[in-house]
């Protein structure tokens, strides 16, 4: 207990002289020298308590932050000559975690300067003399350590530190700084320090020595977690699959590190390693019997990786399926991941809704299955997979993508040949082959082992990676560089655009090439100013084609009809809105023909915007001549002959022209005369007293509370009272009639939701008008004849349709009995919906109905 007394009495005392001497302004060189020289001797011959650990950190921090400049500057002129520093020296000899700390601590809290400059140099010296490794071996030889909440918070900081250390450097130093600290280059760094660490670790277990892994697994996880699995596990990975094919310890090593990766780090790791290994029999031998003791593991190998995302490559399932299926006893997931697969591949909404990219890969996850399918497996579930089989191909077949089809016929057949034992009633499908269906059909074949030859070169690929990192680090960089492509600094940006960084230390040939730019930056701008030359005004240029534009209405109806010159329906369908708006009277004679005409108008040679100017066209149409027009559409949308889109291209013609002639679009707004007459301005103040002029333009920038500036709105006579009963009434009046194309109330819900948007956006143009009472009553009686509806879709429609009715004719809703009905069924749909986006509108529109009628009620009053 004296012995321990008189250690820390002597430690602090010699701290404490240090202190001393860094407090003065001007102090004697040698006299800290000394001082460190004894605390370097004390760190060799005496142990180290916490306290005095805890006393080290803040001494070698406050060297840093508060020593004369001058003993700065002659310390960082000795690293930078390869001179071994007292203070070099005394940070070699501290503990690699504690030294760390304490340069990390202080670099925070420097700006750009020399005592920034010497903190970087001696962090570059802590990573070139391997102080890292020996940091990790020091946190694995920790067994002893308790699991609490404050170590796992210690250990999570320590490793957010080195996480971020290549960002705060860059950050801080506006961009200078040494190679080694750049963001790839770094992590490389400690790839190849772990993976020497690793060698260590497995030296030390043959010794029959207590490890730890936990430190080691944490921050492999951390550094996968923040996206730079690619470059850190891309060193580490070939390392550890060499070693671990004929080296059991290193299985050992390696599964107890992927144990220990913390759950949420687990993701980014697994899938790195997974889409890396060059065999499936790899996957054992990192992984081990994970899959059995991890339900997070088993739930991304098996779901998340094969059902939820999708990748180009398939060695990813490859490696997953076989991992499974060579382990007895998870066999049995095999069979049961295929059984998902197949749901999913003979689901005809999942083959509608699902890219092609995406559909591919499951089915390449079911042909990697049946491949590893055991003989015994596919005996006991021989009829299932047939029941599989026949609406999955019928699905297929029905696609009109071929591409689709064809993934259709290949699972097909492999999984009837590998159902019918016996061979009978094997399927056979005549389809044309190339590069894709090879990919596809060689994954039935069984891949070999890579040989030994192979896992040697990984070994000799690490030790060449190894000595470039090395190289690289080991170059002489005490005028640090600049590495522009990482830093996130303003000042720098700031400054290369202002040419400042040709004053940086560089070669002289790099200086010519500055000075020449700045020359050449100067010329232009000197050019700039003297040049008296305006650009043309091109904004009514037009664009230069074969074919003449059509000069009449007629003309242009006539080009559309040639549907073998794709140059002659281009110009005719691009002029056909502008020539109706410039002779309405002869569009009106003809609206009709050509209405037919577009309607039907096929895009047989991929125009731009076509369907936009279709529709555009069709509307200025409508507008044009809205009684006729309006009482053809809404006819041939109950019509027979007429696909699903045609149908849905009518409902946005109707509302389309139901607004141009409603003008419900934005008013333009008066502004006030001071702003008219800006024209003149220059005559005005040459003719008013300079008072006049003063008093004008502080008022104009004059900033008055309360008292805003008056608006004059224009007002729009509202054309489309009189036509509203033709778009509104025909629309509804057949919605519950099944035709041979179309079935509103049954599989054609979309279409039903597209016509309740349109409806109730027709009700809505027709504000303020006289026929807008009966409209609005005759939309909420449609509304409660399909408020019920099973597609949310609908639902949400529905209450659109509600909050048009009360917004166009809300006072004349109030006394209505229906009204009370609706409010009932969106008091309901709030709380009881299913749906979270319809929940979410019916409280608005209760809100915004409980609203609208209280001001009603105020204004009656």
């Amino acid at each position: 207990m004296a012995t321990q007394f008189n250690s820390e009495t002597k430690w602090l005392s010699a701290i404490r002289r240090c202190h001393s001497a860094i407090s003065r302004n001007k102090i004697d060189s040698t006299l800290l020298n000394n001082e460190l020289i004894e605390l370097t001797k004390l760190l060799k011959t005496e142990s180290i308590s916490s306290k005095i650990q805890a006393n080290l950190q803040n001494l070698l921090e406050n060297i840093i932050i508060n020593a004369d400049i001058e003993w700065v500057q002659n310390s960082l002129d000795d690293i930078c000559v390869k001179k071994d520093s007292t203070l070099n020296q005394f940070y070699n000899s501290y503990a690699p975690r504690s030294s760390f700390l304490s340069l990390t601590s202080a670099f925070n809290k420097l700006n750009v300067g020399v005592r920034q400059h010497l903190c970087l140099k001696l962090l570059e010296e802590y990573f070139k003399n391997r102080r890292f490794s020996a940091f990790l071996l020091e946190e694995s030889s920790k067994t002893d350590r308790k699991h609490d909440y404050q170590q796992q918070t210690i250990t999570i900081n320590l490793l957010s530190v080195i996480n971020s250390l290549p960002g705060k450097i860059a950050n801080n130093t506006h961009g200078k700084f040494s190679d080694i600290f750049h963001h790839e280059q770094f992590f490389q760094l400690l790839a190849v320090q772990t993976g020497d660490v690793l060698v260590a670790l497995v030296n030390n277990v043959r010794k029959e020595k207590n490890v730890s892994v936990a430190f080691l697994a944490r921050m492999i996880g951390q550094f996968c977690l923040n996206g730079k699995a690619d470059v850190f596990l891309g060193i580490l990975l070939p390392l550890c699959v060499a070693n671990c094919n004929t080296d059991f310890v290193w299985r050992r090593i390696v599964q107890k590190i992927i144990y220990s990766i913390p759950e949420r780090c687990l993701e980014p790791t697994v899938l790195f390693i997974t889409k890396s290994l060059p065999w499936y029999g790899c996957m054992e031998w990192i992984y081990g019997d994970l899959i059995k003791k991890n339900m997070k593991f088993k739930f991304l190998l098996l779901h998340k990786f094969i059902l939820v995302k999708c990748f180009p490559e398939s060695n990813i399932l490859k490696n997953i399926i076989g991992y499974v299926a060579d382990n007895i006893t998870t066999q049995n997931l095999v069979l049961e991941t295929l059984k998902k697969l197949l749901s999913v591949w003979s689901d005809s909404s999942s083959i509608k809704h699902v890219s092609y990219e995406q559909h591919k890969y499951v089915t390449q996850a079911i042909l990697i299955c049946i491949r590893h399918l055991a003989k015994h497996q596919v005996d006991q579930n021989q009829h299932e997979l047939t029941m599989w089989l026949a609406p999955g191909m019928s699905s297929h077949l029905d696609s009109t993508d071929p591409k689709i089809r064809r993934l259709g016929m290949i699972a097909g057949e492999v999984i009837s040949e590998k159902a019918n034992i016996k061979g009978t009633n094997k399927l056979e499908f005549g389809y044309e082959k190339d590069d894709e269906t090879k990919e596809l059909t060689d994954l039935l074949a069984i891949e070999p082992a890579p040989p030994e030859e192979y896992y040697q070169s990984l070994c000799q690929d690490f030790v060449t990676v190894k000595e470039a990192v090395i190289s690289v680090i080991n170059k002489p960089s005490c005028n640090i560089g600049s590495v522009t492509t990482f830093t996130t600094s303003k000042a720098t940006f700031l400054e290369v655009l202002s040419g400042k960084t040709s004053k940086t230390k560089g070669t002289e040939g790099e200086k010519s090439k500055n000075q020449e730019i700045d020359d050449i930056s100067e010329e232009s701008s000197d050019s700039d100013e003297d040049d008296d030359l305006h650009p043309y005004d091109l904004s009514n240029d037009e664009v230069y084609t074969k074919v003449k534009a059509p000069m009449y209405i007629r003309d242009c109806m006539e080009g559309l009809l040639q549907q073998d010159n794709r140059d002659k329906m281009e110009i005719c369908l691009t002029s056909a809105k502008r020539l109706i708006e410039e002779d309405p009277v002869s569009a009106g004679e003809i609206s009709l023909e050509l209405c037919k005409i577009l309607l039907l108008l096929e895009d047989t040679f991929a125009l731009d915007n076509f369907a936009l100017l279709r529709i555009s066209t069709m509307a200025a149409l409508a507008a044009v001549n809205p009684e006729k027009v309006a009482d053809y559409l809404t006819g041939e949308f109950y019509a027979d002959n007429y696909s699903l889109q045609h149908r849905l291209d009518i409902l946005d013609v109707l509302t389309s022209a139901a607004g141009i002639l409603s003008a419900t679009e934005k008013i333009d707004e008066v502004k006030n005369d001071s702003i008219q007459l800006k024209s003149n301005s220059s005559e005005v103040e040459q003719q008013e007293s300079w008072r006049e002029i003063v008093d004008r333009r502080i008022e104009s920038k004059t900033r008055r509370f309360g008292k805003g500036k008056k608006k004059i709105s224009i007002p729009r006579e509202n054309k489309f009272g009189q036509v509203a009963g033709c778009f509104f009434y025909p629309l509804i009046s057949a919605y519950d009639k099944r035709l041979k194309t179309m079935d509103l109330m049954g599989n054609d819900s979309i279409v039903l939701g597209r016509l309740l948007y349109s409806v109730g956006t027709i009700v809505y143009s027709a504000t303020n008008t006289l026929a807008v009472n009966s409209m609005a009553t005759s939309l909420l009686e449609f509304v409660i004849q399909v408020q019920f509806h099973s597609e949310a879709y609908v639902r949400q429609a529905a209450l659109f349709c509600v909050s048009m009715a009360v917004i166009s004719a809300g006072r004349n809703l109030v006394k209505l009995d229906i009204m009370g009905e609706v409010t009932d069924w969106i008091h309901e749909t709030m709380y009881k919906d299913v749906n979270t986006k319809t929940r979410e509108l019916a409280a608005q529109t209760a809100f915004m109905i409980k609203n609208y009628f209280s001001k009603e009620l105020e204004v009656n009053r």
